[in-house]
C-alpha cells in the first residue's frame, strides 16, 4: 500500500513538474515576437499519437516517457523560432500580422495609422489607393494632409491589367476605376493650398504586386495575393533603425521605391490638366495621355508596342488606349513620314504572342508633331474593324 502510495505521489510530483514546465513555455511564447501558429499544431500532433499508443505502453513511466518527447521538441521549436525572430528584430522589423480576420485587420490598421502621424514625408506604392489614404476610414487618411512631401504612385486606371485583377478579386471594373479616381480626386484637392508641389502622383500600368509605404521611421509591406485584396495579405513593418549591418530591409524597399519613382515608364500626372505625362531620360516630354473619366468605360488603356504603316514606311508606335472603332497611339516619325489628318494608314497590332493583325486606319487627331518633338500622338478611327480585333475588345472589357 505505501509503495502504491509512493508511486502515486511520484507521478503526481512529475505531472505537476511537466504541467508547469508546459505553462512557463506558453508563457514564454506569448511574449515572443513573431510566433508562427503552425509550430503550436504540430506538437498538438504529436501529443495525439498517446490515442494510438499500444496497450504495454499505457503505465506511468511510458505516458511520462511520451509526455518528455513532446515537450522536448517543443522546447526546440521554440528555440529555433525564436533565433529566426531574433534575426527579425535585428533586421528592424517591428510588426508582422496574418490579416486573416477584420479584427486583425483594424489592429494592422491601427499600427500603421499611429506609425503615420508620426512622419514628415511618406510615400505611397499602391493600387487603388482608397483603402490606403483616400476614405476617410483609411490609416493615411490624415498623414497625408499634414506631411510635408507626398509621392504617390497608383494603378493607372485605364489600364488592362486593372480589369483583370478586378475579375481575379470579383470586384466590378467600373468599382474599382471609380476608387482610383476617387483617390486621385483626394490628392487634388489636397494640392489645392499654397504649396501645391508637396503631392505628386505617378501611375503604372502593370498588374500590382507589392504595396509599400514608407515614413521617415518605418516601411509597410504587403504582397497582393492574387485572388483576393491586399487588407487581407500579410503586413510586415521595418524600422529605420536596424542593429544588423548586413541586412537592411528599410533601406532596400526605399531603394527599391525611389528606382521605380524614378523610371520612365511610369506617367506622371498633371493635375491641371488631368493629363498622363512621359518623359525621357533627359526629362523632356515625350507624350501625353488624357485621363479624364469621361470615356473610362469604352476605353481600355493598353500601353502596348506595335508598328505604324505609312507611304511604305514602318516606325514604331506605342498603342495607348485602344476601343472598338478606334485607337490613339504616340508614333516616333522618321524623316520621310508625313503625318496628315484624314490619310489612311496601317497598324500592325500584337494580340497575343506571334498572333498580329493589320488594321486600316484613319488620322483623325494629331498631337505633337513638332519639329522639336520626337514623337507624336494619333487619334485614329479603325475602317470597319476586323471580328478577331472586336472579340479581343470583349474579352479586355
Amino acid at each position: 500500500m505505501k509503495k502504491i502510495i509512493s508511486y502515486l505521489l511520484k507521478a503526481v510530483e512529475h505531472i505537476i513538474v511537466i504541467l508547469a514546465s508546459v505553462a512557463l513555455t506558453f508563457s514564454v511564447v506569448k511574449l515572443l515576437k513573431h510566433w508562427e501558429h503552425p509550430v503550436v499544431l504540430g506538437q498538438i500532433k504529436r501529443i495525439s499519437l498517446l490515442l494510438d499508443i499500444p496497450y504495454y505502453l499505457y503505465t506511468l513511466e511510458g505516458i511520462f516517457g511520451v509526455l518528455i518527447f513532446c515537450y522536448v521538441t517543443f522546447m526546440y521549436e521554440i528555440f529555433k523560432n525564436y533565433t529566426k525572430g531574433k534575426t527579425a528584430i535585428k533586421a528592424g522589423m517591428v510588426y508582422y500580422c496574418q490579416n486573416t480576420s477584420a479584427k486583425k485587420i483594424k489592429k494592422s490598421e491601427k499600427f500603421l495609422r499611429k506609425k503615420s502621424l508620426k512622419t514628415t514625408q511618406i510615400h505611397i506604392l499602391a493600387a487603388s489607393g482608397w483603402d490606403t489614404f483616400g476614405s476617410q476610414d483609411s490609416p493615411l487618411y490624415d498623414a497625408i494632409d499634414r506631411c510635408n512631401r507626398v509621392e504617390v504612385i497608383l494603378f493607372n486606371p485605364l489600364s488592362c491589367n486593372l480589369i483583370k485583377r478586378s475579375k481575379d478579386i470579383d470586384v466590378r471594373v467600373s468599382d474599382y476605376r471609380s476608387k482610383v479616381y476617387k483617390s486621385i480626386e483626394r490628392l487634388s484637392e489636397l494640392r489645392k493650398g499654397l504649396d501645391k508641389g508637396r503631392i505628386e502622383l505617378k501611375m503604372y500600368y502593370g498588374y500590382p504586386s507589392c504595396k509599400l509605404i514608407i515614413m521617415d521611421q518605418a516601411v509597410w509591406v504587403q504582397q497582393y495575393p492574387s485572388d483576393s485584396i491586399v487588407r487581407e495579405s500579410l503586413s510586415y513593418a521595418y524600422t529605420s533603425f536596424q542593429d544588423c549591418k548586413e541586412i537592411k530591409p528599410y533601406d532596400q524597399f526605399f531603394s527599391m521605391f525611389q528606382s521605380r519613382w524614378d523610371s520612365i515608364k511610369l506617367g506622371k500626372y498633371n493635375f491641371e490638366n488631368n493629363k498622363l505625362e512621359f518623359f525621357d531620360e533627359s526629362k523632356k516630354k515625350v507624350r501625353e495621355v488624357e485621363m479624364t473619366n469621361k470615356r473610362s468605360e469604352e476605353r481600355i488603356m493598353y500601353n502596348e508596342t506595335a508598328q505604324y504603316v505609312s507611304d511604305d514606311k514602318r516606325v514604331k508606335a506605342v498603342v495607348n488606349n485602344l476601343s472598338k472603332h478606334g485607337l490613339s497611339v504616340t508614333v516616333y516619325p522618321e524623316k520621310g513620314l508625313n503625318l496628315n489628318r484624314n490619310s489612311l494608314c496601317k497598324i500592325l497590332f500584337p494580340i497575343t504572342g506571334d498572333n498580329v493583325i493589320e488594321l486600316i486606319c484613319k488620322v483623325k487627331r494629331i498631337f505633337g508633331n513638332l519639329p522639336h518633338s520626337p514623337a507624336a500622338s494619333l487619334g485614329l478611327q479603325i475602317d470597319n474593324p476586323p471580328l478577331e480585333y472586336k472579340n479581343y475588345i470583349n474579352i479586355l472589357s
